[in-house]
């Protein structure tokens, strides 16, 4: 995508490949992940300098440790683009402002060109990254670091101009956003409150391929929130222009930083009909951000005031919920990422599909082609050994394990292309409990093999505190398939449990299917 550069997230997958002589796409949402936990030194150094209590690092660390951006467990290069960039921007707020926590005067020298060199990196990594250069604009005006003031400018200049070198925004989704803006500009202001705010959308879809957008309405709860959030950085903003006083910059810079890309991301990917789009969990990194720096700006106003006991208190119990409903919430929807991505990977490895992306356009040519060369060019790339796949070579075929399966449905022509859309349910099984665990229907003729995915629903808070599952009974199958891509042949149903204890298939197939 011409708008993302991905230059950190190419220099350290090359890293890894240099060290190990492979990639390993675990280990790369692992780094993600710590550089994404590395956020907190910066608030715990804040906190600390401003002299506001440390108590408070507890309901900051809650919500950014949540689950509410699930998306980037399982998608790495989400999670290797989003994570860092984030990291990069706050890094090059910190090199801006560390002298003022060090009761130095000006700016020094090193710190400017570190800030800088940070500054480019990110801004040829994503396309967020070059909103830390009107971030630093703003932090060296308010600083009166004018002597730094004219490099920055011109190092922002030639960075940016690189960035869009030999590229086009035409036919992107960006392009066609740009164009709609004037006639969407009221529903992307509230879009821009909502993705501030959209931590708080507990619902969602249940599979990363239902990745739509929402329909407008004023009826989200993460409007108003994204209203207070935005608010209270006013609030703030206004009081460090009326002292005069740069201890509070960092949270300044930062909120400054997050809303522009906010602001960026709703104009570049709203749609002409206005829906929506900041309701995707790789999206909610910047809303946890929001609401972090809007608890610290609730921990700074209220240092001094006798109620500052209670905003902790609230604000802490407020943390835990989140944190503690992202956690039933959002399990559900990792097994059925789980249970997917094991599935495409298997189908991979054993007839050069991945067959979870038919029903897109895109991905499935894109994931094949990909994959089928690198396997080709011999790569160090290493795709992780799933449970799936060994389950599936030690499974033991059993007629009382299962129900039958219900509602089977099969219709065709469906959606942009012809497809195929298989339904099935089986609402009696036992549920999910734990990642290492799932159903899969095996669809096998004589000479061939692929596994269909399922999903799992959530049980809901109520039963959760009562059985303590987090997935309702049963499962159920909602696959498109590309019949042209499916070898001819009859096609058994059969159920299929794993994990990595267990591997279990139902002899008895519950339905067919033929391709001609």
């Amino acid at each position: 995508m011409v708008e993302h550069r991905l230059l950190s997230s190419s220099l350290i997958t090359l890293l890894f490949y240099l060290v190990a002589g492979k990639i390993k796409l675990p280990i790369l949402t692992t780094t993600a992940g710590l550089i994404w936990l590395s956020i907190s030194f910066f608030y715990y150094t804040w906190l600390k300098k401003t002299n506001v209590s440390i108590a408070w690092i507890f309901p900051i660390s809650c919500i950014l440790v949540s689950f509410a951006p699930y998306q980037v467990i399982v998608w790495p290069m989400a999670a290797m683009q989003h994570l860092s960039v984030i990291f990069m921007g706050y890094l090059t707020i910190y090199l801006l402002t560390i002298q003022d926590f060090q009761g130095k005067k000006n700016l020094t020298l090193s710190f400017f060109l570190l800030a800088t060199f940070i500054a480019i990196t990110a801004t040829f990594s994503a396309g967020n990254g070059m909103l830390a250069w009107p971030t630093g604009i703003l932090i060296l005006v308010l600083k009166k670091e004018f002597k730094f003031l004219l490099i920055w400018i011109c190092c922002s200049i030639f960075a940016t101009a690189g960035n869009f070198w030999n590229s086009t925004l035409n036919g992107t989704p960006s392009d066609n956003s740009i164009k709609t803006f004037c006639t969407n500009f009221f529903k992307e202001i509230i879009s821009f409150l909502a993705g501030l705010g959209g931590g708080i959308r507990f619902q969602g879809h249940e599979s990363f391929l239902d990745d739509c957008n929402f329909q407008f309405s004023l009826k989200y709860p993460p409007i108003y929130l994204g209203l207070f959030i935005f608010i209270s950085f006013i609030y703030l903003f206004v009081k460090t222009l009326k002292f005069k006083n740069n201890i509070f910059l960092p949270i300044v810079g930062t909120s400054v930083f997050i809303f522009l890309t906010v602001a960026l991301l709703v104009i570049g990917r709203t749609p002409p009909n206005g829906d929506l789009v900041v309701f995707k969990s790789r999206y909610y990194i910047y809303s946890i951000a929001a609401i972090i720096n809007t608890i610290f700006i609730l921990a700074a106003i209220s240092k001094s005031s006798k109620w500052h006991q209670w905003f902790l208190l609230v604000t802490t119990l407020f943390s835990i919920g989140f944190w503690g409903i992202w956690e039933v919430l959002s399990s559900h929807k990792l097994i059925n990422h789980s249970n997917t991505l094991q599935v495409g990977q298997f189908n991979w490895r054993e007839n050069d599909q991945w067959v979870i992306y038919q029903s897109t356009a895109y991905f499935e040519n894109y994931f094949n082609s990909f994959f089928n060369e690198v396997k080709n060019k011999a790569f160090g790339f290493e795709l992780p050994q799933t449970i799936l796949n060994k389950a599936f070579q030690e499974k033991k075929w059993n007629e009382t394990h299962f129900s039958p399966l219900k509602k089977i449905h099969i219709s065709t022509d469906v959606g942009y292309k012809r497809l195929v859309r298989l339904n099935m349910v089986n609402d009696q099984v036992k549920p999910i409990r734990h990642l290492d665990e799932g159903y899969v229907v095996i669809m096998a003729s004589q000479k061939d093999t692929f596994l269909l995915w399922s999903l799992v629903s959530p049980t809901g808070l109520r039963n959760f505190l009562k059985t303590g599952d987090r997935c309702s009974k049963g499962y159920r199958v909602e696959v498109e398939l590309d019949p042209e891509k499916i070898p001819k042949g009859i096609y058994f149903f059969h159920q299929f449990y794993y994990s990595s204890e267990d591997a279990i298939a139902r002899k008895k197939p519950d339905g067919k299917i033929v391709f001609k």
